[in-house]
């Protein structure tokens, strides 16, 4: 469903004292899985952010310190109520139980992230097949993150439109013959069509990559101004009237296999782009070390990382299988 954050204070008078990690967990203690019947919302996360001790903002870590008043700032993540629900009760279906429920920007950063750029900020955009998740970080935490419904099927469903042919055959084309980026060539490169009812003719017509890749572009074009709006709202984009964006940008997402779509961000946003995979993780296979999974890799990065804390997702402990599993990934 789709992912919405905002930032809540909490504060503290804990009297002439040190600070301890009691104190920082009861001021920053909330349910993480609550649910608000109001907005059809379900807060997954809470993270705090920065602390404020006595009147000085932005510490990091406050434990050790003597002082008066003890302020948090905490980053709250929710998930739509009903995308949620259904994904557990089909879950609940297949005989199986969840932990816990992890919004997939928080994995995805996990696996992709050098935390030289979480410290630096940037923002890590995921584009999926019908899903674009935006996060923001600064100094090493995660400070915002937004989605909207845009990905890859998108693009396949106006090629297939475009060009009245089958839809795997439109995905093939964008996944083969597909770019985000034009070339002089591409004018003189065929691809041959199938249609709609899928039978080979003599009626059967052919189109150039360069058609091809101007239907591409246009999908693109709404893509870019969607991410722009929410770049914009999140505070990674500082001047409106003229967007200037300072902060490098991670792309990620299966949709970011799309040849050349790093480059044609870079153009379109006017900042550095890297493409990014995930590489966090020992012994995977060759074809998981891709954009696509991303997500999944971190999702065991962020139950990995939670074992070690002793702080399982839920009260009922992980399968011992799993956790086995995953120390020989680390190992």
């Amino acid at each position: 469903g789709s992912l919405s954050s905002n930032i809540i204070s909490r504060n503290k008078l804990i009297g002439q004292a040190t600070i301890t990690k009691a104190m920082i967990d009861s001021l920053t203690a909330i349910n993480e899985i609550e649910i608000d019947e109001v907005n059809n919302k379900i807060q997954l996360h809470a993270h705090p952010m920065l602390y404020t001790v006595d009147g000085v903002a932005e510490v990091k870590d406050p434990i050790g310190l003597y002082a008066h008043d003890l302020a948090a700032e905490i980053h709250c993540v929710a998930a739509d109520l009903a995308p949620v629900k259904n994904i557990e009760q089909a879950v609940n279906l297949a005989s199986l139980h969840s932990n816990g429920i992890v919004a997939a920007p928080v994995a995805t950063g996990l696996a992709c992230l050098l935390e030289e750029e979480r410290e630096l900020g940037v923002a890590l955009i995921e584009i999926g097949a019908d899903l674009c998740n935006i996060s923001v970080y600064m100094g090493g935490i995660l400070v915002g993150l937004s989605s909207f419904p845009s990905g890859g099927n998108n693009i396949t469903d106006n090629i297939a439109r475009s060009f009245a042919m089958q839809r795997s055959h439109a995905e093939r084309q964008k996944c083969v013959n597909g770019s985000a980026n034009a070339s002089p060539k591409d004018g003189r490169d065929l691809i041959e069509l199938i249609p709609i009812g899928g039978k080979q003719s003599s009626q059967n017509h052919s189109i150039t990559k360069a058609e091809l890749i101007a239907v591409i572009q246009a999908s693109l074009e709404l893509l870019v101004q969607e991410i722009e709006t929410n770049l914009r709202a999140l505070g990674f984009i500082d001047n409106e009237a003229n967007p200037i964006i300072k902060r490098p940008i991670v792309l990620t997402g299966g949709t970011a296999e799309l040849s050349g779509l790093a480059d044609y961000l870079q153009h379109k946003l006017g900042t550095t782009v890297r493409l990014a995979a995930p590489t966090k993780l020992n012994n995977l296979p060759d074809t998981m070390l891709s954009p696509s999974f991303s997500s999944l890799i971190g999702l065991a990065l962020y139950v990995a990382d939670r074992s070690q804390q002793e702080k399982p997702l839920s009260q009922s402990p992980p399968k011992k299988g799993l956790i086995n599993w995953l120390s020989r990934m680390f190992d």
